[in-house]
């Protein structure tokens, strides 16, 4: 009697140890890395790169937009869902030296007054100050026009200006995709 109940209790904990193991290995491959230029975070691993020569048309037209704010663009990386309802678009910019979340809030602030009066944002959910692994941010979450949600989120960390934006083309699947964007901020790191 005392065998057969130490054999069931050996195997219930090499099938939990099992399980274990393919539950860790389920979740490794939930989740690409991206690693350069001394930044890496995760992202969902089914998710694909936008084609590079429309990543480059939009990093020339993003670059332009920031030297209105005395920025240099150096890193723009775009990533689609399968099913094309998502995307993030991760980039990284040297700042000008007197940024602040409060000068970025700030800035927000008259870019959706703006967007606000070009009707191309309808509302403003959420602009605050934040810290994103004790770095200071500033997360903005508002809806678009065309039906659409985005939230960004700016982190301001080792001299860079780092900003990853989750766009939902219909604003009803936004808390589908929410816990993404809240996965790959903890992920962040740089060196």
């Amino acid at each position: 009697m005392k065998r057969s109940s130490l054999i069931l209790s050996v195997v219930a904990i090499l099938t939990c140890l099992l399980m274990f193991k393919h539950d860790q290995a389920m979740a490794a491959q939930k989740y690409a890395k991206y690693d350069s230029a001394g930044i890496s975070f995760e992202y969902p691993a089914d998710w694909k790169s936008f084609p590079r020569d429309f990543v480059a048309s939009m990093k020339s037209s993003m670059a332009s937009e920031l030297k209105k704010y005395n920025r240099t663009l150096r890193v723009l990386e775009m990533y689609i869902s399968p099913n094309e309802e998502v995307a993030l678009f991760f980039s990284s910019a040297d700042p000008e030296p007197t940024i602040s979340a409060q000068s970025v809030v700030a800035e927000r602030e008259k870019v959706h007054e703006d967007a606000m009066k070009a009707r191309d944002v309808t509302k403003v959910n959420i602009l605050v100050e934040e810290k994103v692994n004790e770095w200071p941010a500033v997360r903005e979450d508002v809806e678009r026009s065309n039906g659409g949600r985005g939230c960004t989120v700016k982190i301001l960390a080792h001299a860079k200006l780092l900003e990853f934006s989750l766009v939902v083309n219909n604003k009803a699947n936004f808390d589908k995709y929410k816990g993404e964007l809240d996965h790959i901020l903890a992920s962040l790191s740089l060196r």
